[in-house]
Formats: structure tokens, C-alpha cells, sequence
């Protein structure tokens, strides 16, 4: 069996992109079992799967390798046939597939992509700058995965060559000195767009100076194990901070002008705390960060509408929202807007990923989003729901209320829902309801 192709699904993340280093890099030994994997072509799935629905492991007898996708052995996903591979990414599982996940080069780069991956991190960091990049290059994949394959190199040797480079000997972190790499301007007045890139550079929304996976950390990599490809180390790092400024702009021009339109609104959480939800049509992708940032909108909730019909419901991870209730009520609700309701446990109605009946809505744990299509899943059927009833059901499931001509039986711990007269929430199994109704067995 020779391997020809590659796939994944748009706009790979950084696991699946170090996956694909591991597998075409001879160094790792993919070709022992995976023969010809080196030279195979990438190829895209829209939605994540083949256009024929065949299995991973059917694609691979065919010679096609699915990576993140498909349900296959390197996709910690859930699916309908198995669970969240747990503590795993699909670069962790590629690694372990090949029998090099202990190998001490790559131990940092391994755990932090894994990280990166279940928990999500700084958006300066080597993970947020895919992002980025795919963002401001949406038709450059290959521009994308070969700057990051770059730095995931120059990481490797410099843990194999045990040297780097400490101190600010390459620091490049002036404004000065980024406006001339940009080829603009810098004695303009203050420019908020080039005044960002100084954080993302140095990893500062960390919290921390300088993090070995930020732009500053991964560009002094590069210099120290490649001292005479100076030129080719700025070329590489003037792509990020192209890509990087470009963000900048639009995040302090047109999001900023955009989220003006938004609908903000103050409601008392669960927790007793004041949080802000905002809804807005919106086709930008840099509106979504301004209106969660605490530089822009610093909303805890994002209900963002897209042209198209599309709905993502976004929080602030600072924010500490949980959307589970959202989630359930929001996937019940959609199957009867068509009819016919196939999931109603509430267990996998909060579940990860996507449900049975209510397939337009993937719900992402790590990030506490519920998502009806996204850049990655261009082609999900948008929401029969409206965006009024979808603020609604946020609200009621973030908001410490209970069903109106019941409310007063609720606040006292008594549950008023017998089978024969069912509470119209009840079918939404609410955490608060479920508690109530516990405490009350007990």
C-alpha cells in the first residue's frame, strides 16, 4: 500500500499541521508505515469528511490518510461511534502512532501543542498565530502550513542541539523597528495596530515576557540554529507580522466600527455577577475578538449572526461562562423548528460536538462555544431558529430565572412539574431545574 494523500479538514489547526510535519519529515520514520507518505498531496474536506462518507479506515486502504478527520485513529473528536479521545491531540496521537512520543526533542513542542489543543491559550503564542495567518491568507494554506512547519523545525533542533538563545540580543520589538520591517511608516502618529504587535510578539497576553512559543521565542530559535540564514529568518518572521498588522487594523478599524451596531445587554449570571451578552450581524471574523476583548467590547457572550444565516454563540474564557444549558436548549428548540425530535437526552444534548437531529449546532467544550457552521464547517445548513428566540434561550439558560408562573415554587427548592402537567422548561432539563429536583429526591 502506498500512501498518495493527505487529508484534513480547512483551515487546519496546529496539531493537525505538526501531525503532518511528523508524517512527512523521514526523520520520525512514517515512511516505515505509512510508505510514500512523504511526497503525498494535501487535500481539503469542507465539512471534515469525504464526499463519499467512507470510513478512515476504509479511505486508508485506498491510500488515503485522514488526519483530525473522519473519525479515524487520529481524530480524538467524538463522534456517534466513540468518545473525546481524552489528554490527546491529533499531532500527539500521529506521534504515538509512529513510536516517538517519548522522544526527548520533542517532548515541549508535544506538550505544548497538546495544550494549546484541550485548553486553548494566548493568541500570541505559535497556536493563535495559525489562526491568524489563515485568517489574513485565507487562500495561502500552503504559505500557512510551510511557516509553521518553519518554526516547528526551528524548535526541534534547538532542543536536539541543546543551544538557544537567551536575552534580547533579537528582540525586534521597537516600534521602530516593526514599522520598518512592515515597510510603513513609523514616525506617524500613535498607530494602536503597532502598538498590539509589540504584545504578540514578546507572547505578552500571557502574562509572561517572553514565552518560547510567541514570535520573539520562536524567531530566536530560528537565528540561533540557523546564524547565516539571517535574510530568510526575517522573511519568514516579516510573513507573521504582515499577517499580524493586517489583523490589527481591521481589529481597531472595521471590527471596531462593526461591533457599534452590536446589541449589548446586562443581565445577572447564575454566579450573582453582572456579564454583558451582545448580539450582532456581522460578517467579520476580527469582530468576534474585538467584542470579547477587554481592549474592545468586553462582553462575556457573543451571539454573532453571519449574512448567510449562520449562527455562533461565543464567550470569554475570562469570563468563566459555561454554556451546557444553552447548549441543550438550543438543540432541542432546533429539532422542533423542524419537526421531528430525535436527541432529547439532555446528557447528549450538552454533549461535545455534534447531535443527532440537531446536526447544525457543534458544540466545543474547551472553548465553551456553540458554533452553527464556522470557517472550518463552511458547509452546515444555518439555523431555522431566529435570532431573537436563540438571545432568548441564552439568556434564560445564563440568567438565574425560572419559568415564569412557577417561579415562586422554584425559588423556594419545590419542583411543580408532575408528569401529567409538565413545566414547558422541563424538556430543557436545566441544571438549576435538575438540582431543585434532587434535592428534593433526597
Amino acid at each position: 500500500m502506498v500512501f498518495n494523500t493527505i487529508a484534513t479538514h480547512v483551515r487546519p489547526d496546529l496539531d493537525e499541521i505538526g501531525a503532518m510535519w511528523l508524517l512527512q519529515s523521514k526523520r520520525f520514520g512514517a515512511e516505515k508505515i505509512f510508505p510514500g507518505i512523504s511526497t503525498a498531496k494535501l487535500v481539503i474536506w469542507r465539512n471534515g469528511k469525504s464526499s463519499d462518507g467512507r470510513s478512515a479506515e476504509e479511505l486508508e486502504k485506498d491510500g488515503i490518510l485522514a488526519i483530525g478527520v473522519a473519525g479515524g485513529w487520529s481524530d480524538e473528536h467524538p463522534t456517534k461511534n466513540k468518545v473525546r479521545t481524552r489528554q490527546e491531540c491529533t499531532m500527539t496521537l500521529v506521534a504515538k502512532k509512529l513510536g516517538v512520543e517519548n522522544d526527548p526533542t520533542l517532548q515541549s513542542i508535544l506538550k505544548y501543542v497538546l495544550w494549546e489543543d484541550t485548553h486553548g491559550g494566548g493568541r500570541s503564542e505559535l497556536a493563535g498565530l495559525v489562526k491568524t495567518l489563515h485568517a489574513q491568507y485565507p487562500d495561502s494554506l500552503e504559505q500557512v502550513i510551510w511557516w509553521t512547519t518553519i518554526a516547528l523545525e526551528g524548535k526541534y533542533q534547538e532542543r536536539k542541539n541543546s543551544k538557544s538563545l537567551h536575552g534580547d540580543s533579537i528582540d525586534g520589538c521597537s516600534l521602530a523597528v516593526i514599522a520598518e520591517t512592515l515597510g510603513i511608516d513609523g514616525s506617524t502618529e500613535k498607530d494602536d495596530a503597532i502598538e498590539a504587535i509589540t504584545e504578540f510578539i514578546s507572547g505578552g497576553d500571557n502574562g509572561r515576557s517572553c514565552s518560547e512559543f510567541s514570535l520573539l521565542g520562536l524567531a530566536r530559535s530560528l537565528y540561533c540554529q540557523y546564524p547565516e540564514a539571517t535574510t530568510d529568518v526575517i522573511a519568514w518572521g516579516a510573513v507573521a507580522l504582515g499577517a499580524i498588522y493586517k489583523h490589527q487594523q481591521m481589529f481597531w478599524t472595521s471590527a471596531k466600527e462593526e461591533f457599534e451596531n452590536a446589541e449589548v445587554e446586562e443581565i445577572t449570571h447564575l454566579r450573582g455577577q453582572t456579564i454583558k451578552v451582545a448580539t450582532l450581524v456581522s460578517d467579520s471574523e476580527q469582530v468576534a475578538t474585538f467584542a470579547r476583548s477587554k481592549k474592545g467590547g468586553g462582553v462575556a457572550v457573543l451571539i454573532l449572526k453571519r449574512s448567510s444565516g449562520h449562527v455562533s454563540i461565543l464567550t470569554n474564557r475570562k469570563s468563566e461562562i459555561e454554556l451546557y444549558d444553552v447548549a441543550q436548549m438550543v438543540r432541542r428548540e432546533e429539532q422542533e423548528a423542524k419537526g421531528k425530535v430525535v436527541t432529547s437526552s439532555w446528557q447528549l444534548l450538552s454533549g461535545e460536538n455534534s447531535v443527532p437531529g440537531a446536526e447544525e449546532w457543534y458544540f466545543h467544550i474547551a472553548s465553551q462555544c456553540l458554533m452553527n457552521g464556522s470557517p472550518k464547517h463552511p458547509d452546515v445548513p444555518s439555523t431555522r431558529l431566529s435570532m431573537e428566540r436563540i438571545k432568548e434561550l441564552v439568556i434564560i439558560g445564563l440568567s438565574n430565572v425560572f419559568e415564569s408562573t412557577r417561579d415562586d415554587k422554584c425559588f423556594e427548592g419545590v419542583c411543580t412539574s408532575p408528569s401529567h402537567n409538565r413545566c414547558p422548561w422541563y424538556k430543557w432539563g436545566l441544571l438549576r431545574c435538575r438540582m431543585i429536583r434532587r434535592m428534593k429526591a433526597s
